[in-house]
């Protein structure tokens, strides 16, 4: 018997050596003559293909400076294996360095990149737990392929340049129930030319024309921090897909090449649709989606007569149902801001809930951005009907295009309230309840622009909302820093805006109650629990907060059955029947209800008593990434409990390194990359979050590498 144990101890022992040997640091060059075991040392690295063959769960692979050529499958990034979600598998640039993945090479294979899971029908091909950060990649027909990869994150990395802009290629697919990818932080632009369908864009979580089951189930992603801009018919797809989220995002479509297939257009450029959702099926494969905080912006703006139809010249159409769009910003679009509805097969447009967006400059045909461009003789042939803020578009109150609210959104200076190209055209409003007669079928109510049907005089537009600096004339103008997108425009409000506290509430309670977490609401689409998105963000994807009662009484949301309309909260509250519910905090956890009610669009604006003080004022970490020892400093605004909690992407706790009351002022403490039991952590994303007794928190991402 001791030998029996002897021998199992020893094979345990070899085992757990093994996976330690295994999960280490490795370095690869373009040029990279180093063996697997030799690379292990910084001054011998590999190359791609020895390091894909060979790389284990746990591993981190740093990409040295240079431009790599991949002509195969095995020598892009694409390991033999997947990570596990202990021990992911870390593809990163070293040190910041600047490293290239470059398709020009005359050898290269033509749809290949990033290849977690590429051109496979077979579901163990498929790659998941694998992080890619830092790197660049140009000039490929093809950006990648999620297929049957899940739990994949892509940060901090440049996609650019289409190689051939005669050739029909979308970007990157999700497709084959690829779930939980977070997408974060890149840069994604100069891909896709416009074909005769809707198709060659930068981005598609689902195939968009291909209306099966079988390129279903590509749920529960998140999508942020984003810049994507310069495609082909649109930029980005969310399609065949549920319970995505969208969010912090800025997408712009103005022209941008007149060559290849891009002269070969009516308009004889690239640059169309900004965003579009769709499910082709009819399968209710799709819908249930939330779009957040994002820039949607110069659909097929570049000057010049156009001739563009249907919504190709919108920023967003949405063909799917019970999506949640709020916050976001729709500014210099062609044609119409938003549209619900659709001419595509089997698509519906029912049950969203469209509240609390801005919409500017929308219907306008800009040329040498910012001069409107008088020759429009083009565009009429689609009609006036199509340059509002927001429009239902197709055949309404026939189950294809019912039960949608729009409410306390924010239009103005829309082309269409006070312009048409003829005499006998008629003017429609900045939220138009279309063509045949949606708003009996459909709720359009409590927004800043004349809403309803179509006149024959000028609409009066709504007083000036006073922005603080609405100026569209650059697309590039708008930057991302430190989690926000700044810059011009500038859509929020100044203090003296007449828009401020001037909307309404989202639903009211069904039935009173007194110290209970069971609310009953007219309708529970407007929010979010928590669940949707990927679970490697939810350290920062917070279930939505909402006020019962009066805009002071809040509470976050624990749990909601869409069904029912039952919300369950975190906490007991009591109400009365029919008390007003609105929104309190948005999935990022920011507040959006300061004043005495909300403000009509993407911005709520507070002063004085109506802004609560910030009790925790969080700050970034230094260094990051690190692999020793990190300092997180933090500033206490309001004395109080205070915990400093870090997480991994999955949300798990690893570790508490503050637990105690604090005072006002400045604090800091250290994490030396251990857990809870002092064993060293693997390398990857964590996040840091500290909370104050009374519920307010505050979270913000670190990388470790061993």
């Amino acid at each position: 018997m001791k030998s029996f144990s002897k021998t199992i101890s020893l094979i345990l022992f070899s085992n757990v050596l093994s996976m330690l040997l295994q999960a280490a640091t490795y370095y690869v060059s373009p040029n990279g003559t180093g063996t697997w075991e030799q690379s292990l040392e910084i001054e011998i690295p590999c190359n791609l293909l020895i390091a894909n063959a060979n790389v284990a769960p746990g591993d981190t692979v740093y990409l040295r400076e240079g431009i790599y050529y991949p002509t195969g499958r095995n020598d892009c990034i694409h390991p033999g294996q997947s990570g596990t979600s202990e021990n992911r598998i870390v593809y990163v640039n070293y040190n910041g360095e600047s490293v290239t993945l470059d398709g020009s090479d005359e050898d290269a294979i033509e749809a290949i990149l990033f290849c977690a899971g590429w051109n496979t029908e077979d579901p163990s091909d498929g790659r998941s737990y694998i992080t890619v950060r830092g790197i660049n990649f140009a000039n490929w027909n093809q950006l990648g392929e999620l297929r049957y990869a899940s739990y994949n994150e892509i940060t901090d990395c440049d996609f650019s340049e289409h190689k051939n802009l005669n050739c029909d290629y979308n970007g990157f697919y999700f497709s084959q129930e690829s779930k939980h990818n977070w997408i974060h932080g890149n840069t994604w632009h100069s891909f896709g030319h416009f074909v005769d369908r809707d198709a060659s864009c930068i981005i598609n979580i689902g195939h968009d024309n291909v209306g099966d089951a079988e390129n279903s189930g590509n749920d529960y992603n998140t999508v942020e921090d984003n810049h994507f801009y310069a495609s082909g018919h649109h930029v980005v797809g969310v399609n065949n897909a549920k319970f995505n989220v969208i969010r912090n995002n800025y997408f712009h479509n103005e022209g941008w090449s007149t060559e290849g297939a891009c002269s070969l257009w009516t308009t004889g450029v690239c640059g169309y649709r900004v965003m579009s959702m769709t499910d082709a099926s009819g399968l209710d494969v799709a819908g249930s989606n939330l779009l957040e905080d994002n820039n949607i912006s110069y659909g097929a703006q570049y000057g010049g007569p156009h001739l563009v139809g249907g919504g190709s010249g919108s920023g967003l159409t949405i063909d799917t149902d019970k999506n949640i769009v709020r916050y976001n910003k729709f500014f210099g679009n062609v044609l119409v801001g938003m549209r619900i509805g659709s001419s595509i097969g089997e698509c519906t447009g029912n049950d969203n809930r469209i509240y609390n967006n801005t919409f500017y400059y929308n219907g306008y045909n800009l040329d040498s951005w910012g001069v409107v461009n008088e020759d429009d003789t083009l565009l009429n042939k689609w009609g006036d009907y199509l340059r509002e803020a927001f429009m239902l578009y197709g055949n309404a109150c026939d189950g294809t295009l019912d039960n949608n609210v729009i409410k306390n959104n924010l239009a103005h200076d829309i082309w269409s309230e006070t312009n048409n190209l003829s005499s006998t055209s008629l003017y429609y409003p900045a939220f138009f309840e279309g063509l045949s007669g949606g708003g009996a079928c459909n709720t359009i109510t409590n927004n800043w622009g004349n809403e309803g049907d179509r006149q024959s005089g000028p609409f009066t537009p709504y007083p000036d909302p006073q922005f603080v600096d609405p100026d569209i004339s650059d697309p590039m103008a708008l930057i991302f820093v430190d989690g926000e997108w700044t810059g011009k425009p500038d859509l929020s409000l100044q203090a003296s805006s007449p828009v401020i506290d001037s909307a309404t509430h989202l639903t009211e309670a069904n039935g009173s109650d007194t110290n209970s977490i069971t609310l009953v609401v007219d309708d529970a689409i407007y929010f979010q629990d928590g669940t949707w998105g990927s679970d490697l963000a939810r350290a920062t994807l917070h279930t939505d907060w909402i006020a019962i009662g009066t805009v002071r009484d809040t509470v976050q949301i624990s749990e909601i059955d869409y069904e029912t309309n039952i919300i369950t909260l975190a906490s007991s509250m009591t109400w009365a029947d029919d008390a007003p519910v609105w929104l309190y905090r948005k999935s990022d956890g920011d507040v959006v209800l300061s004043g005495d009610a909300p403000d009509y669009g993407a911005y709520e604006y507070g002063t004085g008593s109506n802004i609560t003080p910030t009790p925790i004022n969080l700050l970034l970490n230094y260094p990051n990434p690190f692999n020793q020892t990190t300092t997180i400093n933090y500033s206490v605004t309001n004395a109080g409990n205070i915990k400093l909690i870090i997480y991994d992407l999955l949300g798990r706790e690893i570790r508490t390194l503050v637990d105690e009351y604090q005072t006002v002022g400045p604090q800091s403490t250290e994490w030396n990359g251990t857990d809870k039991k002092g064993t060293k952590v693997p390398s990857g994303t964590y996040f840091y979050q500290i909370r104050r007794g009374d519920g307010e928190a505050s979270s913000k991402k670190m990388i470790f590498l061993r």
